[in-house]
């Protein structure tokens, strides 16, 4: 007798506990038992095995009374289906006709086709062993400059440098070889087709895909757009960089032809793509001219997602207006960035009594509209070294601008409000790093934000550990017990604040406010009650089981399956069976089984070996994973754009932003890239150059 898997066994338990035999199962044990009993049994057509069939379909195997596909085993698909580890017993030419047409199938054939391939770039490459040397370190040459930001005209000085060295590879070749810009460009292209010839197939093996892009402009004022794209590799989600092209126009017309330009030379069809991200911009989310709405025309399934970081930037910016003392506020810190920001001596002189009073030598941090919570990192810093820059301010006191930011700072209510602002801003900046991670699922987001609502609720009520710290020096320095309607100046490491109870009040007011402000905006921006397919995905977490009753269980999730059902009613093989089957045999396993896995965890248990007992949710876990909440990657990508792009080499077009931003991003360590591989793609350019020369 065979051994069951863990996941066998684990689908048996539950299966016993939560779901009764039915009428059919039941049919067929009663005649089963009849039959043996039974002198002269019903006769029953029986299908079997008909030995003409290895000759009509060459896969095929017949092992032990089972069929077997030999190019599905020889592959190994991720997904495997019966005819490769279990055998069929469904004999029958429609079973065979459909393995022949099915994905796994497909997918096993170019597996074996690329590995035959592959042996061939061996063969050719041992051939060409020893004489290319010099060609190959020419090529890592260039590989390793465009991962480190190097221009071209540097290849030619770096290559003499390893000459120097004594390098045999690199003494192969003359001196400039293969140095020219022109040369350049074409090496780094051999280089790029490696990297994407390898995202590319990422992309043709999972079954859904998600899109995430972005406009930017560059030093050169290039408008240009930034395409990621998510999917599924071995049950785990995956982010990658595709392409960063210029674009005529900013239009949702001129956004879209792009895209479908760079979908198709990827590879990608319209009908994978299941979600689309990027910012709020009426461009792309637009609901009737957008980019993501004429993109629903050819796929109805699409879900467009506003960006989940950029929502919370809005939050945290829009929280202070109306409350005029945070918006004094922020104009006060800017002013003091710019004061010492843009005098060395000032910033001398700060640095000095920084040593004096053993702080920490920090600069204070500017405002950046474009930088998410930016205002978090001005308040930490200028809470750290408060004392320091009051005892400046006051040195210049003969300065009307540094008297007038001395005045202001040197209240306890901005003192009282710095520390509490560093514990919200603190926990809003705990957020935005999540909501920025790449890995980042529709159902982390409803529970962190909540967390966070309770955690800011709460510093409202008690105050957080900067503020209890700043108000509990400010009572001990006053030398309570003291009236409290008394007027003083407190010492504050070394530097005078003004105390007043007027002052306490302000702060109490400007708190309630604030927070009042906060939880209104987070919860326009995200609803917490909302009911959506992108919040249905909620209930494939096991997270939401967890700390239900038995009583609860019953219910749990049906009505989200049912809309996730609906809406994906043309890509699920059964919608039906989906919401009345799977569901409520998977949560009883779920409970069973699973209660600590993670939605990811989860979902690459399903999508490896849960998969044909779950047809309907394997797929709808696929495209969770590929679901694109956050564009913070295009926002690295922009970031490592202008690395590339830098004002010393602004004349870089668009096709050499493009390969080098490849490289960078999606290449691997120089120790471990494939270069024979790039030169033998180099090699067939070559040919091909010399051709048409």
């Amino acid at each position: 007798m065979t051994e069951l898997s863990s996941s066998e066994k684990s689908l048996d338990s539950a299966a016993s506990t939560s779901t009764p035999m039915n009428t059919d199962d039941a049919a067929t044990a009663s005649k089963s038992s009849t039959c043996s009993s039974s002198a002269k049994p019903a006769k029953k057509k029986i299908n079997t095995f008909q030995k003409n069939w290895l000759k009509m379909w060459t896969w095929l195997s017949y092992e032990d009374g089972q069929m077997f596909c030999t190019t599905c085993r020889e592959a190994k698909p991720k997904d495997a289906g019966p005819f490769v580890e279990k055998g069929s017993r469904d004999f029958k030419t429609s079973a065979l006709q459909r393995h022949t047409k099915c994905k796994q199938h497909v997918r096993s054939l170019k597996t074996l086709q690329g590995r035959k391939a592959s042996a061939l770039e061996k063969h050719a490459l041992k051939a060409m062993q020893g004489k290319e040397a010099g060609t190959i370190s020419a090529i890592k040459t260039t590989y390793f400059m465009a991962k480190r930001h190097l221009a071209n005209h540097l290849h030619g000085d770096m290559m003499d440098f390893l000459r120097f060295q004594n390098s045999p590879d690199a003494g192969q070749l003359p001196e400039g070889a293969y140095s020219h810009h022109s040369s350049q460009d074409d090496i780094r292209a051999s280089i790029c087709h490696v990297i994407e010839e390898g995202i590319k197939e990422k992309l043709l093996e999972s079954d859904f895909v998600g899109v995430i892009i972005d406009e930017s402009t560059d030093i050169s004022v290039s408008k240009t757009l930034i395409v990621y794209m998510t999917l599924v590799n071995c049950g785990k989600r995956e982010t990658h960089f595709v392409k960063n092209v210029e674009i005529e126009g900013g239009t949702a017309d001129a956004v879209t032809a792009r895209l479908k330009e760079v979908c198709q030379d990827m590879g990608v069809e319209s009908t994978k793509i299941m979600g689309f991200g990027s910012d709020g911009a009426s461009v792309m989310m637009g609901k009737r001219g957008g980019v993501v709405a004429k993109l629903k025309e050819e796929n109805p399934d699409l879900i467009g997602i506003h960006c989940v970081a950029h929502r919370l930037a809005l939050v945290s910016s829009q929280a202070s207006r109306g409350v005029k003392f945070l918006e004094n506020y922020e104009k006060k810190v800017a002013a003091l960035f710019a004061y010492f920001h843009n005098s060395p001596a000032r910033m001398a002189n700060l640095k000095e009594i920084q040593t004096l009073l053993s702080e920490d030598r920090l600069r204070i941090a500017g405002l950046h509209s474009v930088r998410w919570l930016s205002m978090r990192n001005a308040v930490t810093s200028l809470h750290r070294i408060y004392s320091s820059i009051l005892l400046a301010l006051e040195h210049d006191s003969d300065n009307p601008t540094a008297k007038g930011l001395h005045t202001f700072f040197a209240k306890s209510s901005s003192l009282i409000l710095t520390g509490y602002l560093r514990d919200v801003l603190g926990s809003i900046a705990i957020l935005s790093k999540v909501f920025q991670q790449d890995n980042l699922t529709v159902t982390t987001v409803k529970p962190m934000v909540q967390s966070t609502r309770e955690r800011i609720e709460a510093m409202e009520k008690s105050p957080g550990e900067f503020e209890k710290a700043t108000r509990d020096f400010i009572h001990r320095a006053r030398g309570e017990p003291a009236e409290p309607t008394d007027d003083c100046t407190v010492d504050y490491h070394g530097a005078s604040v003004r105390f007043s109870p007027e002052m306490i009040t302000v702060v109490d007011n400007v708190k309630t406010a604030f927070t009042g402000n906060l939880m209104e905006n987070l919860e326009n921006r995200f609803p917490p009650d909302e009911l959506s397919v992108t919040s249905s995905f909620g209930v494939l977490d096991p997270a939401g089981i967890r700390h239900l009753t038995k009583a609860q269980v019953e219910g749990y999730g049906m009505s989200e399956v049912k809309l996730l059902a609906e809406h994906y009613s043309n890509t699920l093989p059964d919608a039906e069976a989906c919401v009345n089957e799977e569901f409520p045999l998977f949560r009883q396993v779920v409970i069973h089984n699973y209660l600590d896995f993670s939605l990811a965890r989860m979902a690459e248990k399903v999508v490896t070996d849960l998969c044909a007992e779950f047809p309907n949710l394997t797929i709808l876990y696929k495209i969770v994973l590929v679901l694109p909440v956050s564009s913070a990657a295009c926002e690295r990508g922009f970031s490592m754009q202008n690395l590339i792009k830098t004002s010393h080499r602004n004349r870089l077009s668009t096709e050499s932003v493009n390969s080098l931003t490849l490289i960078s991003s999606e290449g691997p360590h120089y120790r471990q890239f494939p270069y024979e591989k790039a030169l033998l793609r180099w090699n067939r350019d070559r040919e091909r150059r010399n051709v048409s020369h």
